[in-house]
């Protein structure tokens, strides 16, 4: 199967997620980019204390997430089996050593010089309790509506595949999945909690269980670099440097978490000096780096905008769709639309998967650069002509190629977003209808956009569009098979190609990452 033909149905900018904080340095980059020749990493001093922005802190437990920003937080606490890297590749934490076998089973060997908080040691039964806990909370009313959404159906740590584990000593087990190939490893990035603290002499699972998935009592204890040290609820939590860590010791000795209400209230603090640091979604965030004691770390996020075309419609059917796509798709100055409308702070990409990845080589990443000329050379070899000379396409019939462009009317982003696409379809013949308003921002109120957003998403849901231009946030297991494989409940695009469903099933089941990697490359090319 050819991805070049798959991927033609959409048009993909891949947001960047901007790490703001305060540092001795100045900003890194003149352009706010992270330039690694010139991060100094040879005066490293040992001690202080950094202060972050945390939010919803329902739960210490790291099983029950109240979001992103407790997630990443308890991560300094607790650590997995596996661990995703900067290219989003699993790499062995906990685990000391794996294989795969056959039956997609994976041997896990323990590090054996991994120490609990409490100074009691990590050991098999401790991977098999959190798991058993976390199955107990999902198939119980009284907890599933606390466990998050990563470890259900379609998250990246999706428990239910998990059908068993067999445990040979205190460092070795086994574990057997049910229908899952490739993913397995991302599967295992669960944090893993302490059998013991939980167990405390009953040999009833249900009270362990219980005690494990407490909220208001629950005091953590990990394996991570950090512990907990003073907590308070509504205020802060404070975390001291693991002495007796297992590996490299960082360099902060004591991170303060303060609560804060959202984002804005969290950039807000950090204006004011309140917090170290401060992540921020928005295209704008700049403003907040121009003191000196400023410094900018900007890496691109899970979150994709897209164009999405309705294969239901007869338009994008046959020969003649596909070369309405491909003129699209090279139609389309994605580099004029990443600078004018999201300033610069986004990467453009043909390929649903995150432009770090492992799987992406860098020649897959771009492969419909801008060509205004190409785009009108494949419509005009398709059939149209620009019969009367107004720049548009008319097939044998004088019908011009009308295209309907939808998409949320409060999202400012997008409306200017495709206000530049209307221009850009036009310059290569097509003619661009926008199915959304121009709304002032003096009109925006939360009601009104509410409504918008229930009409959109109505459209979306009963097929009514032709060019939608929405967002997703994407997994980081890199499965793209939610969005195109046929029957998919969130394939609205309604894409069907049983050659794309057949590469998709042997890239989900790829027993180990090389053959993964080799076929999703093959599948590029």
């Amino acid at each position: 199967m050819n991805f070049r033909k798959i991927i033609s149905i959409i048009f993909t900018i891949l947001l960047s997620l901007s790490l703001i904080s305060c540092k001795d340095n100045k900003i890194v980059g003149k352009d706010g980019n992270k330039k690694e020749d010139q991060i100094d990493t040879t005066n490293k001093v040992v001690g202080g204390e950094m202060i972050v922005p945390i939010t919803r802190t329902k739960a210490l437990n790291p099983i029950i997430i109240g979001d992103s920003s407790m997630y990443y937080f308890d991560k300094l606490m607790f650590e997995g089996l596996f661990k995703l890297d900067k290219n989003l590749e699993p790499k062995e934490l906990l685990a000391e050593s794996y294989s795969i076998n056959g039956d997609g089973s994976i041997n896990i060997s323990l590090r054996k010089d991994v120490k609990w908080h409490d100074g009691e040691t990590l050991k098999s039964s401790d991977v098999k309790f959190t798991v058993d806990t976390i199955k107990y909370g999902l198939s119980n009313g009284k907890h599933a509506g606390t466990i998050p959404e990563i470890y259900k159906s379609g998250g990246i740590s999706d428990i239910n595949y998990i059908k068993d584990i067999y445990i040979s000593d205190d460092y070795n087990m086994t574990i057997y999945f049910e229908g899952v190939g490739s993913n397995i490893l991302e599967i295992l990035t669960f944090p893993i909690i302490p059998e013991h603290a939980f167990r405390n002499g009953t040999t009833e699972d249900k009270v362990a269980y219980e005690k494990a998935l407490d909220i208001k009592e629950y005091k953590p204890i990990g394996t991570g670099p950090y512990k907990q040290g003073k907590y308070d609820k509504l205020k802060s939590i404070e975390l001291k440097v693991n002495d007796e860590y297992w590996g490299s010791k960082p360099y902060i000795k004591t991170i303060i978490g303060k609560v804060l209400k959202d984002e804005e209230l969290a950039l807000t603090s950090f204006e004011s000096g309140q917090v170290d640091i401060a992540f921020s979604m928005g295209v704008d965030w700049e403003k907040y780096s121009q003191g000196e004691k400023v410094k900018v770390h900007e890496f691109p996020s899970q979150q994709y905008e897209f164009l999405a075309f309705n294969f239901k419609d007869k338009m994008f059917e046959g020969e003649k769709g596909l070369a309405i796509r491909k003129a699209i798709a090279y139609g389309i100055n994605r580099d004029s639309i990443i600078n004018k409308v999201y300033l610069g702070h986004a990467t453009k990409t043909d390929v649903p998967i995150n432009p770090n990845s492992w799987l992406v080589s860098k020649d897959a990443k771009n492969i419909y650069k801008y060509n205004v000329k190409k785009a009108r050379d494949i419509l005009e070899k398709a059939g149209w002509q620009d019969k009367d000379g107004d720049g548009l396409f008319e097939d044998e019939d004088n019908k011009k190629i009308s295209i309907k462009l939808t998409t949320n009317s409060y999202n400012g982003l997008r409306t200017r977003a495709l206000d530049m696409i209307a221009e850009d379809l036009k310059n290569i013949g097509i003619e661009a209808i926008k199915d959304y308003q121009q709304i002032n921002e003096s009109d925006i109120n939360e009601e009104l956009v509410e409504k918008d957003w229930t009409n959109f998403q109505k459209k979306i849901k009963t097929g009514k569009f032709e060019i939608a231009l929405l967002g997703w946030e994407t997994s980081f297991t890199q499965d793209i098979s939610f969005m195109f494989r046929k029957g998919s409940p969130d394939n609205f695009m309604k894409y069907e190609n049983p050659e794309m469903d057949e590469s998709l099933d042997k890239i989900y089941y790829s027993l180990t990452k090389e053959e993964k990697r080799r076929i999703t490359e093959k599948h590029k090319r």
